[in-house]
């Protein structure tokens, strides 16, 4: 039935060149059902075809919701555990090049490990002018 042909429209605006004659828009049939009460064919057609192409009884992606599950886990695991930090010494004030660095003007702060290179003493002078809040580095550091 969706291959047959279509009966000619029987309205008399049916072969009329201008769309702007009122009665003919008036008379124009819906896409959804004619006048009759009847249904488009093409409208037919088009539900028809998405019925068959539907998959009432298929089964529910088990195997994707399991993975998606799993890496969800694995996120927060990731985020929970953290990374790993090792305490480094910071100036607290700042100091001119020569001058010394004395216990009072050092923080330590959790920093990422390998992020910086350890000092293994921090006494000592001032390689270069260090501002307040600038990580000591053994380049940092003069004897």
């Amino acid at each position: 039935m969706c291959g047959s042909r279509a009966k000619p429209d029987p309205s008399p605006c049916a072969f009329r060149k201008s769309p702007h004659h009122s009665p003919c828009l008036r008379e124009a049939p819906s896409p959804f059902g004619g006048r009759d009460g009847e249904v488009n064919p093409l409208l037919r057609c088009s539900l028809m075809g998405y019925g068959r192409r539907m998959l009432w009884l298929a089964r529910p992606p088990y195997l994707r919701r399991i993975a998606a599950g799993l890496v969800l886990v694995a996120a927060i695991a990731v985020d929970v555990a953290g990374s790993a930090t090792v305490e480094h010494p910071f100036l607290t004030t700042p100091v001119a090049a020569g001058s010394p660095i004395e216990p009072g003007m050092i923080e330590l702060r959790a920093v990422p490990a390998g992020l910086l290179p350890a000092v293994t003493d921090v006494q000592g002078y001032a390689a270069r002018a260090l501002d307040a809040g600038d990580p000591l580095t053994p380049s940092a550091l003069a004897e």
